[in-house]
């Protein structure tokens, strides 16, 4: 296939925003499906505090001293079945949750790339159920390679902060001051070129149906062509998600400020549910926009490709 010229910035997230405005829809999908991974968690919290109330009831005794209800307490909560139990079930819920989040992706992300061609082609069933183990692999290299990243920027903040203190006691050094430079530098831009680099690759894993080592392959190469183009991307998501989020915040706020004089406080509940559902639902409006803007970058014809 011949090379095209890759989209510029703005255009990357013009198109994205355009993209997202024909699938709104997907809007109420994601708050649904971060809603049920959010809740994944909850059974290991009921169990825990299921357990704590099951031991203060046991050691509370009449005439019980509090003394006595915090060892039961204690007591019930450090017991190895339950401690075991509450692991198990905090780590499936985190298992049940990554899978939530890996059908979300595989879903929305063909859904946009239809938006962004131009077509109206229902994809979110078929990528969700056929290119979810693409996307499962992808993501789960994706985290590592993240993970690995965190760690990277942590060593090198805490040698920066070593070297830190070291120099100041020896009166500083130009060469070494270079260095502290360096390595805040790499703590910061190592983890945010690993999380463009992992949406990149999840972006050609779901829409070119690529396996994860390729996609990831691919992605590298167009990261390492244009690295200002995705960091400007990022960056514009990011200011886009604090001027929209914070003014849908505002707005949800002198909303529920202005309702609550109006109706009893026991029905406030009900227009502060709904200010929290309508900041959920443009939380994933912005997170498709970024998948939007990070695909059309990504996923460009370049020369090699088949």
């Amino acid at each position: 296939m011949p090379g095209v010229n890759p989209p510029r910035v703005l255009q990357a997230l013009s198109l994205s925003a355009r993209a997202v405005g024909r699938a709104l829809w997907l809007a109420p999908v994601g708050f649904l499906i971060t809603f049920l991974a959010r809740a994944a968690t909850a059974p290991a919290g009921l169990f825990v505090g299921a357990m704590a109330v099951r031991g203060a009831w046991a050691s509370g005794a009449p005439g019980a001293d509090p003394a006595s209800v915090a060892g039961g307490v204690v007591t019930a909560l450090t017991a190895p079945r339950t401690v075991l139990t509450a692991l198990g079930l905090w780590l499936a819920g985190l298992l049940l949750r990554g899978a939530l989040r890996v059908l979300w992706l595989a879903g929305a992300v063909p859904t946009l790339g239809e938006a962004l061609s131009g077509r109206q082609a229902p994809a979110f069933a078929a990528g969700a159920s056929w290119g979810y183990r693409r996307v499962l692999g992808t993501a789960l290299l994706g985290a590592l390679l993240e993970a690995a990243a965190a760690g990277s920027a942590l060593g090198a903040a805490v040698a920066a902060g070593a070297l830190t203190v070291r120099l100041a006691g020896r009166g500083g050094h130009a060469g070494a001051a270079l260095l502290v430079a360096l390595a805040l530098t790499a703590a910061v831009a190592v983890p945010l070129a690993a999380g463009l680099l992992a949406d990149a690759a999840l972006s050609r894993a779901a829409l070119r149906a690529e396996g994860p080592a390729t996609a990831f392959v691919a992605a590298a190469v167009r990261l390492g062509h244009r690295p200002a183009a995705f960091a400007a991307v990022a960056l514009g998501v990011g200011l886009g998600v604090l001027v929209i989020g914070g003014s849908a915040d505002l707005l949800a706020g002198t909303a529920v400020q202005a309702v609550a004089a109006r109706v009893p406080p026991a029905l406030l509940v009900v227009p502060e549910l709904a200010a929290a559902v309508v900041g959920a639902m443009a939380a994933a409006l912005m997170e498709l926009w970024r998948l939007g803007a990070v695909a059309a970058l990504a996923c460009h014809a370049a020369p090699g490709d088949p």
